[in-house]
Protein backbone atom coordinates (compact mmCIF):
# COMPACT_ATOMS: atom_id res chain seq x y z
CA UNK A 1 0.00 0.00 0.00
CA UNK A 2 1.33 3.47 -0.86
CA UNK A 3 2.00 6.09 1.80
CA UNK A 4 -0.74 8.32 0.34
CA UNK A 5 -3.30 5.52 0.42
CA UNK A 6 -2.28 4.70 4.00
CA UNK A 7 -2.93 8.30 5.06
CA UNK A 8 -6.34 8.29 3.38
CA UNK A 9 -7.27 5.00 5.07
CA UNK A 10 -6.35 6.53 8.45
CA UNK A 11 -8.67 9.47 7.84
CA UNK A 12 -5.75 11.84 7.35
CA UNK A 13 -6.56 12.93 3.80
CA UNK A 14 -6.55 16.58 4.94
CA UNK A 15 -2.76 16.33 5.31
CA UNK A 16 -2.45 16.02 1.54
CA UNK A 17 -4.01 19.39 0.70
CA UNK A 18 -1.47 22.21 0.54
CA UNK A 19 -2.05 25.50 2.32
CA UNK A 20 -3.48 28.34 0.23
CA UNK A 21 -1.32 31.45 -0.15
CA UNK A 22 -3.95 34.03 0.86
CA UNK A 23 -4.74 33.15 4.48
CA UNK A 24 -1.85 34.70 6.42
CA UNK A 25 -1.00 37.33 9.02
CA UNK A 26 2.22 39.13 9.93
CA UNK A 27 3.22 39.97 13.48
CA UNK A 28 6.19 41.99 14.67
CA UNK A 29 7.18 41.94 18.34
CA UNK A 30 3.88 40.27 19.24
CA UNK A 31 1.76 42.92 17.47
CA UNK A 32 -0.29 42.18 14.36
CA UNK A 33 1.62 44.59 12.14
CA UNK A 34 -1.11 45.23 9.55
CA UNK A 35 -3.27 43.50 6.98
CA UNK A 36 -0.78 42.65 4.28
CA UNK A 37 -1.83 41.75 0.78
CA UNK A 38 1.50 40.17 -0.13
CA UNK A 39 4.64 38.83 1.54
CA UNK A 40 7.67 37.82 -0.49
CA UNK A 41 11.31 37.12 0.14
CA UNK A 42 11.12 34.20 2.54
CA UNK A 43 14.33 32.52 1.55
CA UNK A 44 17.64 31.09 2.68
CA UNK A 45 20.58 30.28 0.46
CA UNK A 46 23.70 28.40 1.48
CA UNK A 47 26.98 29.61 0.07
CA UNK A 48 28.99 26.84 -1.54
CA UNK A 49 32.75 26.91 -2.04
CA UNK A 50 33.84 24.75 -4.97
CA UNK A 51 37.39 23.39 -5.00
CA UNK A 52 39.46 21.13 -7.16
CA UNK A 53 42.66 19.58 -6.00
CA UNK A 54 45.68 18.77 -8.15
CA UNK A 55 45.67 15.32 -9.65
CA UNK A 56 41.88 14.94 -9.12
CA UNK A 57 40.67 16.72 -12.23
CA UNK A 58 37.54 14.59 -12.43
CA UNK A 59 36.28 15.58 -8.97
CA UNK A 60 34.91 18.85 -7.66
CA UNK A 61 34.63 19.16 -3.89
CA UNK A 62 31.87 21.34 -2.47
CA UNK A 63 32.02 22.89 0.98
CA UNK A 64 28.99 24.47 2.60
CA UNK A 65 29.76 27.86 4.07
CA UNK A 66 27.35 30.37 5.57
CA UNK A 67 23.63 30.95 5.10
CA UNK A 68 22.36 34.11 3.44
CA UNK A 69 18.81 35.31 4.09
CA UNK A 70 16.85 37.14 1.41
CA UNK A 71 15.14 40.41 2.25
CA UNK A 72 11.49 40.22 3.28
CA UNK A 73 9.06 42.46 1.35
CA UNK A 74 5.71 43.27 2.96
CA UNK A 75 3.06 44.87 0.75
CA UNK A 76 -0.17 46.38 2.06
CA UNK A 77 -2.88 48.89 1.32
CA UNK A 78 -2.25 52.43 2.57
CA UNK A 79 -4.28 53.10 5.72
CA UNK A 80 -4.27 55.16 8.91
CA UNK A 81 -2.13 52.53 10.65
CA UNK A 82 1.49 53.80 10.92
CA UNK A 83 3.25 51.26 13.18
CA UNK A 84 5.60 50.01 10.46
CA UNK A 85 6.13 53.48 8.94
CA UNK A 86 7.17 54.81 12.37
CA UNK A 87 9.65 51.95 12.74
CA UNK A 88 11.11 52.74 9.31
CA UNK A 89 11.27 56.47 10.07
CA UNK A 90 13.14 55.76 13.32
CA UNK A 91 15.66 53.70 11.34
CA UNK A 92 16.13 56.56 8.86
CA UNK A 93 16.84 58.85 11.82
CA UNK A 94 19.55 56.47 13.06
CA UNK A 95 17.52 54.90 15.87
CA UNK A 96 17.90 51.31 14.70
CA UNK A 97 15.64 49.00 16.69
CA UNK A 98 15.91 45.39 15.51
CA UNK A 99 12.68 43.48 15.98
CA UNK A 100 11.57 39.91 15.49
CA UNK A 101 8.33 38.61 14.06
CA UNK A 102 6.52 35.84 12.25
CA UNK A 103 4.44 35.17 9.19
CA UNK A 104 1.61 32.76 9.98
CA UNK A 105 -0.04 30.76 7.20
CA UNK A 106 -3.41 29.18 8.09
CA UNK A 107 -5.41 26.41 6.47
CA UNK A 108 -8.90 27.12 5.15
CA UNK A 109 -10.45 26.49 8.57
CA UNK A 110 -7.97 28.88 10.22
CA UNK A 111 -7.01 26.10 12.64
CA UNK A 112 -3.80 24.50 11.50
CA UNK A 113 -0.89 26.68 10.64
CA UNK A 114 2.66 26.89 9.46
CA UNK A 115 4.84 29.81 10.33
CA UNK A 116 8.21 31.36 9.66
CA UNK A 117 9.90 33.47 12.31
CA UNK A 118 12.46 36.11 11.43
CA UNK A 119 14.89 37.54 13.98
CA UNK A 120 16.81 40.79 14.42
CA UNK A 121 15.02 42.51 11.52
CA UNK A 122 14.97 46.16 10.64
CA UNK A 123 13.48 48.07 7.72
CA UNK A 124 15.78 49.07 4.87
CA UNK A 125 13.39 50.30 2.16
CA UNK A 126 9.95 51.82 1.79
CA UNK A 127 8.19 52.11 -1.57
CA UNK A 128 5.15 54.35 -1.73
CA UNK A 129 1.98 53.84 -3.72
CA UNK A 130 1.65 54.39 -7.45
CA UNK A 131 -1.11 56.96 -7.81
CA UNK A 132 -3.30 57.22 -10.91
CA UNK A 133 -6.31 59.56 -11.13
CA UNK A 134 -7.81 57.36 -13.87
CA UNK A 135 -7.80 54.18 -11.79
CA UNK A 136 -9.71 52.87 -8.80
CA UNK A 137 -7.24 50.30 -7.45
CA UNK A 138 -6.25 50.20 -3.79
CA UNK A 139 -3.18 52.34 -3.06
CA UNK A 140 -0.46 50.01 -1.79
CA UNK A 141 3.00 50.51 -0.36
CA UNK A 142 5.74 48.11 0.59
CA UNK A 143 8.33 47.82 3.32
CA UNK A 144 11.50 45.77 2.90
CA UNK A 145 13.06 44.17 5.98
CA UNK A 146 16.47 42.63 6.29
CA UNK A 147 16.94 40.08 9.05
CA UNK A 148 19.58 37.91 10.65
CA UNK A 149 17.88 34.52 10.85
CA UNK A 150 14.79 32.66 9.65
CA UNK A 151 13.25 29.56 11.25
CA UNK A 152 10.25 27.51 10.20
CA UNK A 153 7.73 26.41 12.80
CA UNK A 154 5.23 23.53 12.91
Amino acid sequence: MSTIQGLINQGLSHLIDPFRNFNFVVEVDGILAAGYSEVSGLGIELEVERRRFGGENHTEYKFIKQATYTDLVLKQGVSQYDYMWNWFQSTVEGKIQPRSGSIYLYDLGSKNLKYWSFYQAYPIRWDGPSLDAKGNDIATHSLTLTYRELKKGV
